[in-house]
């Protein structure tokens, strides 16, 4: 082979060593991801902004009541399968927004209910299914789904809390795996 040598992809789930070593590592905004871990009120633009600070520095996102009422009624749902067709609705209605991307959508989902949703970003998806995450598949939706279906079934057999996963998922693939590359 000429050229560059590929790097071998290794799936945390395949990965024999403690997962759990990966979340002290966390060390991430330190204060602001405090700050969002406690929200106890209902979410606003303020604590929306937040969140998508935290997530990357992109453009500045402003949501509609509607979106926002949406956003906050996913606080207490405990089973995605119950509600899947207005999550699917929502991410749909998000992702329509300029500047709002599968990464920061469901960091917004991540922050309103960890029992349910996790942050599925290029690491996250990579770690998970051994792959790299295209920029904008037709069906980007859909393959969050199934994202959180294989990431419960990653939690269950490494024994990880699911509400901890995308942390320890980040830095795994952060150090095994290394730069995303282009």
């Amino acid at each position: 082979m000429v050229g560059k040598e590929e790097t071998r992809i290794i799936k945390a789930i395949d990965y024999d060593d403690d997962l759990m070593d990966y979340l002290e590592e966390y060390d991430y905004k330190e204060k602001l991801t405090s700050e969002l871990d406690n929200i106890k009120k209902d979410f606003d633009q303020e604590i929306i902004d937040k969140i998508l600070l935290w997530k990357s520095p992109l453009p500045y996102v402003e949501l509609d009541d509607e979106c926002l009422k949406k956003i906050n009624n996913l606080k207490e749902i405990e089973n995605i399968d119950d509600h899947k067709h207005k999550i699917k609705k929502l991410l749909e209605d998000l992702l329509k927004i300029n500047g709002v991307g599968i990464a920061r959508a469901t960091t917004i989902l991540r922050f309103i209910n960890p029992n349910v949703f996790q942050i599925m970003d290029k690491r996250a998806y990579r770690a998970v299914f051994g792959e790299k995450l295209k920029d904008s598949p037709d069906n980007i939706v859909d393959k969050y789904f199934q994202y959180l279906k294989e990431l419960k079934y990653l939690c269950e057999e490494k024994s990880l809390k699911y509400s901890k996963s995308d942390r320890i998922l980040y830095e795994f693939d952060q150090k095994v795996n290394g730069k995303l590359g282009k």
